[in-house]
């Protein structure tokens, strides 16, 4: 099992949920196909939509292992990152906190 962080707007994500289905850069087959049954995936949404600058930065994440390396931010770009367990859980927990509150 691999665990993994896509970077999409709230916009996009909320499309894919109401449809049943993921999508990241852009709709590009080829990253999603990184992923296999039964592994884990949680969204970052920078912004609300794709065409506003608008933030939205939907959960902070404080010492997570993604965050160690130098300019860790620079993984976001990819549009999807293989993260570890912990840091996947970390997020999980933070969402559902948000949505509770």
């Amino acid at each position: 099992m691999r665990y993994w962080l896509g970077v999409v707007s709230k916009e996009y994500v909320q499309r894919g949920v109401l449809g049943g289905f993921a999508q990241i850069c852009h709709g590009k087959k080829a990253p999603l196909a990184k992923l296999t049954s039964g592994d884990r995936f949680i969204y970052y949404s920078p912004k609300l939509t794709m065409d506003r600058q608008e933030p939205c930065k939907c959960f902070t994440a404080v010492g997570l292992e993604f965050t160690q390396s130098k300019n860790w931010g620079m993984q976001l770009r990819k549009g999807i990152l293989e993260i570890s367990k912990i840091d996947f859980f970390i997020i999980l927990r933070e969402i559902r906190q948000n949505y509770e509150d």
